[in-house]
């Protein structure tokens, strides 16, 4: 229920929902995933921290520059736009805890079994 899409979920949705996500355990800064890697899954924090990184081009020639853009806690959730769209993940999403961060995660394919196409829910979130 933290997410605000699962408000709009019947009880049997949500325990069906629940029963599909996996459990991820991330260790002390290791990267979920890439900006640029394919988006396919929906994460929540169930216990630590991750923070978002953008590359962008640097002022010079030097080449590229990571930006933090945002600090993820437990309870919060990242990478709905996945459920959404097949589109690449616009950041770089890493564990920013000293130990190990531990997720939940569901894929667009085993959500959209149970619920169909999400696009209208999540649009209206």
């Amino acid at each position: 229920r933290s997410a605000p899409f699962f408000s709009d979920l019947t009880d049997q949705q949500r325990r069906e929902t629940a029963e599909m996500m996996m459990l991820q355990a991330v260790e002390e800064n290791e990267t979920v995933f890439q900006q640029g890697d394919p988006g396919d899954k929906f994460f929540i924090i169930i216990d630590g921290e991750v923070k978002a990184f953008v590359q962008r081009d640097g002022e010079d020639s030097s080449g590229k520059v990571e930006e933090m853009v945002k600090h993820y806690l437990t309870g919060e959730y990242f990478g709905e736009l996945a459920l959404l769209t097949s589109a690449p993940r616009r950041a770089t999403i890493r564990n920013s805890k000293d130990g190990q961060t531990l997720l939940l995660y569901l894929t667009r394919v085993d959500f959209e079994k149970t619920m169909g196409s999400m696009r209208e829910l999540l649009l209206r979130n």
